[in-house]
């Protein structure tokens, strides 16, 4: 199972008013985007994706999330993770997709959008194994994380 980041709900709640926000804007300019729940950060790099959560505790020492840009037909958030002895982790969260059927011509892939709520420093999340089967997530072994960062 992989790890992923579940933020605290103000966290949470700061990137769903970015991404509703983003959301509306690109589908103004019909983009046909729909929004991506839940709003987890999957750790792509940095060996954290195969440690256990409970070694996350010991080795996160910062975690920002970044101003949403496009990722091809993709929507992302991205994190930033700064761990103990200097090493750097990436990963993302999944906010939005394009619905390649109805939509001819999208924005450009590496737009970033600019918000004043970020980047936003979590100080407090859990770490987590994350499954899921369809539609269906399944949260396992859990842990608080408060980061050590001043």
């Amino acid at each position: 199972m992989p790890t992923a980041i579940i933020f605290h709900p103000a966290q949470e709640r700061t990137l769903a008013d970015e991404q509703r926000r983003i959301l509306r804007e690109l589908n103004a300019q019909e983009a046909l985007f729909f929004p991506l729940y839940p709003l987890y950060c999957f750790l792509d790099g940095g060996g954290l994706a195969e440690i256990p959560p409970e070694a996350c505790r010991m080795r996160i020492k910062s975690l920002a999330v970044h101003p949403a840009r496009l990722d091809g037909g993709r929507l992302v958030f991205p994190v930033e993770i700064l761990l103990d002895g200097g090493g750097r982790a990436e990963g993302s969260v999944p906010a939005g997709r394009r619905n390649e059927r109805k939509a001819a011509a999208g924005p450009p892939t590496g737009r970033i959008f600019p918000s004043e709520a970020l980047p936003l420093n979590c100080r407090v999340f859990q770490a987590a194994d994350v499954s899921t089967d369809g539609v269906l997530w399944e949260v396992s072994r859990a842990v608080w994380v408060k980061t050590r960062d001043a």
